[in-house]
């Protein structure tokens, strides 16, 4: 989420085919797309049905093929059209698992539990959204210029790029 900027339901909507070439090329650095058709996973993905492109870190593609390599061991493969990021329930058989993306309850409980792991005193309040807007400061305090922060983050539509304030 840091890395890339992207919204928590966006992040959901993600599906293997969407990065799988990249990985495949051996890139260090992946470019994630957004796109409209993200809302039959999550109706809030694609804020405004504006499409447009995010990366992710080196270290963050590290990770993700780390995680796709237990997922492949796992679930023996994974379909172009199942999520990137797949639900944690254990309460769901493996064969719908691999295809319910992860909960948005979920997604936050990892967050949450990273910044406690981190030392955050106040961890209980650090929110997926948070690293969204940790990544639009990263953006503006490095100095790229204003027109790729506002595409980076998906702020295509006038006045959508105003920065607020968030205390966490």
């Amino acid at each position: 989420l840091y890395t890339s900027g992207l919204r928590n339901s966006t992040l959901r909507a993600l599906l293997y085919k969407d990065v799988r070439d990249e990985l495949e090329k051996g890139l260090e650095i992946i470019r994630i797309p957004v796109y409209p058709e993200m809302k039959k996973v999550d109706p809030g993905a694609c804020k405004g049905d504006i499409p447009y492109y995010s990366f992710i870190s080196r270290e963050a593609t590290e990770a993700l093929r780390q995680y796709l390599d237990e997922r492949k061991k796992v679930y023996g493969g994974i379909k172009d059209d199942e999520p990137l990021f797949i639900s944690e329930s254990k309460y769901l058989p493996s064969n719908i698992r691999r295809k319910t993306p992860v909960m948005k309850k979920t997604l936050e409980a990892i967050v949450k539990r990273a910044a406690r792991k981190a030392g955050i005193k106040r961890w209980r309040d650090v929110t997926p959204h948070c690293l969204r807007k940790a990544f639009e400061s990263a953006l503006r305090n490095n100095g790229l210029d204003v027109k790729d922060q506002e595409f980076l983050m998906g702020h295509i539509l006038p006045g959508s790029q105003d920065a607020y304030y968030d205390y966490v």
